[in-house]
């Protein structure tokens, strides 16, 4: 069976201000530390945890697609992120959700109930179909000079975090804020 895991990390700039945007990168690598895809999206006027959330969507939508391929031999992948939100939630969080109506503690809606349903409609087709997405919480920021022999996946979530920081940077560029 292939390995693939696939590492998300989110930027946003003015997080809750009405010129903020979020955006996300994604990096899958097979089982012989090669790149098999990369993705990045931006999206105006979204906050963070929206970034973050279409990082978790992203990497679920490719990793489903994947296991569904042609001869495909890929029946689990792994999720990778630094933001608890997003893994935690879509690990455990998510089904007390959906037993309590989308509704949080003390009864308050949901936030990111739009892409929260999304998530737990490819958690419920992979449990239909055999496939088995792991989300593990990896802390982000842990050295940026960890070359890919001495631990991949540190590396691998830097990677994504420096592209998300570029296409971040890049977008301030062109609209003239940095």
């Amino acid at each position: 069976m292939d390995n693939i895991t696939i590492f998300s990390d989110c930027f946003s700039y003015h997080n809750g201000k009405p010129d903020q945007f979020a955006g996300y990168c994604i990096i899958a690598v097979n089982q012989n530390d090669k790149i098999i895809h990369t993705e990045v999206k931006a999206f105006d006027g979204c906050t963070n945890n929206y970034g973050e959330l279409m990082g978790v969507l992203a990497a679920l939508d490719y990793g489903v697609n994947l296991a569904q391929g042609t001869g495909s031999m890929v029946k689990q992948f792994e999720v990778i992120s630094d933001s608890e939100y997003a893994i935690l939630g879509a690990r455990e969080r998510i089904y007390k959700w959906v037993k309590a109506g989308w509704k949080v503690y003390g009864g308050k809606p949901l936030s990111n109930k739009i892409l929260w349903e999304k998530i737990y409609e490819y958690l419920v087709f992979c449990t239909k179909n055999g496939i088995k997405p792991i989300f593990t919480h990896m802390d982000g920021h842990q050295g940026k000079s960890v070359t890919l022999n001495e631990d991949s996946r540190i590396y691998y979530q830097e990677w994504c975090d420096t592209k998300a920081v570029a296409v971040k940077n890049g977008i301030l560029r062109d609209r003239g804020l940095k």
